[in-house]
């Protein structure tokens, strides 16, 4: 009887304990929706375990720098429960175990942002089918295996950025029909391969920037026709294949800033016939192959900034025929080509070509083949005197901004011409030009007192 009496009292007093842990480590609030919040703070997996909460009203719970090591099924003693949003943020979670949310059946937001998660059991997300967002970034996963994701029917975005994914397994994205956003940024992926996003047919956004690509296989994007946005910048990429986009007809942004491509091979964007803006920025681009751009009917904005560009020829963008800006700036342009047969870029309102070595360029003819064009960018060159009044005063008449500085502020314009002794020849033409008239005015005086004289003299002649 003893015994059982000292038995009883233990469990009362460890139950109490709990208790008493559970108030100081937990506390309910108004979340930012206006529902009922729970939110646990330097709590334990054991204090979770071993309370049952309830939490009938309670739609977000928040555990902050909790230390919770391994979820699994048996470590949220919810049994009964509407929640909707679970945020388990920094909270040194390593493994996640098969059904470790089975008990929340209602969520829809699942948060483990920094953590250090690098063990996923296939079967994490087992019954959560309302589930629309999932946040794995700054975490340790290695490798999205095969099915990891597959219970996630109705998910919208997957945040895996800052991992350190090298690979990804062919059915990873499996069962993801409905993935609208995909986040793949911060990882060490060195290729894409084929089909790898065959899953994912409704996908509109893919971010892949800041990883170790260097190569792309001709068929990693197919079945992404959906797909409105591609970010590729920051990579290693050296080369691109033929077609190497042409599943992506409702690409409209596409972005390869900052990788290692030294040119544009033919039809290296073919069939993106939707796209609209082409960022090529900071590569070692030296070369655009015949017919480079060609198939990109409805591009707006092309950006080649910062490449290694000697020569360009405007015929590589004269079938873009909706262009409305070329950003040529920051190469090593010494030669800026327009043939006279070059069909006119009547959409183009924007030119960028300062920060080059263009000394001579041809602006008559590129009026004439830029008839709408607003803004022109020509600083940083090396344009002699002559050259650049004479373009001044042209596009001045015209009404076309000639940018001297980063702004376009024609106050600077003037400091330009002033700080590159262009102003004192301006004078020097303009002093001569008076000096000519006054001259001429001079001449005309003493031409006229001249006759006055003769004819007077002619008088006296008469009358004597």
């Amino acid at each position: 009887m003893g015994k059982w009496i000292f038995a009883m009292t233990s469990i009362i007093i460890f139950k109490v304990g709990l208790s008493l842990d559970s108030a100081k480590s937990c506390r309910k609030r108004t979340s930012p929706l206006g529902g009922e919040e729970l939110i646990c703070s330097n709590a334990s997996t054991s204090l979770l375990r071993n309370n049952d909460f309830i939490l009938s009203k309670t739609h977000w719970f928040t555990c902050e720098n909790c230390t919770l090591n391994t979820l699994d099924g048996t470590t949220f003693n919810f049994t009964k429960n509407s929640i909707n949003y679970l945020y388990l943020i920094s909270s040194q979670i390593v493994t996640i175990k098969g059904h470790a949310f089975v008990k929340m059946k209602f969520l829809k937001i699942v948060n483990l942002r920094n953590n250090s998660i690098s063990d996923l059991d296939p079967e994490s997300f087992t019954n959560l089918t309302r589930v629309t967002q999932v946040d794995l970034s700054h975490n340790s996963l290695r490798i999205l295996t095969n099915n990891l994701f597959s219970e996630l029917a109705n998910l919208d975005l997957l945040n895996l950025n800052h991992n350190t994914v090298f690979y990804i397994q062919p059915d990873a994205f499996k069962g993801l029909s409905n993935l609208r956003h995909l986040y793949l940024s911060h990882n060490r992926l060195e290729r894409l391969e084929g089909y790898v996003f065959k899953y994912l047919p409704n996908l509109l956004l893919l971010y892949l920037e800041h990883n170790r690509i260097i190569s792309i296989d001709s068929f990693a994007f197919a079945n992404l026709s959906n797909l409105n946005a591609l970010y590729l910048n920051n990579n290693s990429i050296n080369f691109l294949t033929q077609y190497n986009f042409k599943p992506l007809n409702s690409l409209v942004d596409l972005q390869l800033r900052r990788n290692n491509l030294v040119e544009v091979q033919t039809s290296a964007f073919n069939g993106l016939t939707n796209l609209k803006h082409l960022y090529l920025g900071n590569n070692r681009l030296r070369t655009v192959k015949r017919y480079g751009f060609v198939g990109l009917d409805n591009l707006q904005n092309l950006d080649l900034i910062g490449n290694d560009l000697k020569h360009f020829d405007l015929s590589h963008v004269e079938s873009l025929r909706k262009l409305n800006m070329l950003w040529l700036e920051q190469n090593r342009l010494t030669n800026l080509s327009i043939d006279v047969k070059l069909e006119p870029l009547n959409s183009l309102y924007s030119l960028g070509i300062n920060d080059n070595n263009l000394t001579v360029l041809n602006y008559k003819l590129l009026y004439n083949k830029m008839p709408n064009i607003r803004d022109i960018f020509i600083y940083n060159n090396s344009w002699n005197c002559e050259l650049l009044i004479s373009m001044q005063q042209f596009f001045q008449e015209l009404n076309v901004s000639l940018c001297m500085s980063f702004d376009c502020n024609p106050e600077k314009n003037k400091h330009v011409l002033e700080a590159s002794s262009c102003d004192v020849r301006l004078k020097e033409e303009e002093s001569d030009e008076d000096f000519d008239a006054d001259f001429v005015a001079e001449a005309g005086t003493c031409c006229r007192f001249s006759v006055i004289l003769v004819l007077v003299n002619l008088q006296m002649l008469v009358f004597v």
